[in-house]
């Protein structure tokens, strides 16, 4: 039960990180800190229900890894981004992440080939990634 409204406060806080990344291209760190706190005590929780320790903190690989390409990259992919990813492994567990990032990038990729097919931005067009992310974790509450 209590796991399951931490998921619902997760994405409802993916909700708004999506209308202020549309809007500034920024995500508020009270959100960022928000979801982690989340992370954390879904995390702890699971620990408590008897899960291992090593494998909630293996969940956390996939943002990490974004946390790293957005430092290697001078932000081509921003830091938010994987922090936002990195908090949603604790919660939702190491399939569905890996299967909400796949499917926003696959939105991102279908997207970013229609920008640059009508020619209405270039390859440096910036756009905003926490709403492809919503999309794709919440195709993966719903499989």
């Amino acid at each position: 039960m209590w796991l399951t409204i931490i998921k619902i406060l997760i994405f409802i806080a993916l909700l708004v990180a999506s209308v202020q990344d549309i809007k500034s291209k920024k995500i508020s760190l009270f959100l960022i800190t928000l979801c982690g706190i989340l992370a954390i005590i879904a995390g702890l929780g699971g620990v408590l229900a008897g899960e291992s320790f090593v494998v909630t903190v293996i969940t956390m690989i996939p943002g990490i890894l974004l946390v790293l390409l957005s430092i290697s990259t001078q932000e081509g992919i921003g830091i938010g981004d994987g922090l936002m990813v990195m908090a949603l492994g604790p919660v939702f567990g190491m399939e569905k992440t890996l299967l909400g990032l796949m499917v926003s990038m696959l939105l991102t990729s279908i997207v970013s080939i229609g920008i640059l097919a009508s020619q209405r931005g270039t390859k440096k067009t910036c756009m905003p990634f926490i709403p492809f992310l919503t999309i794709g974790m919440g195709v993966a509450m719903l499989v």
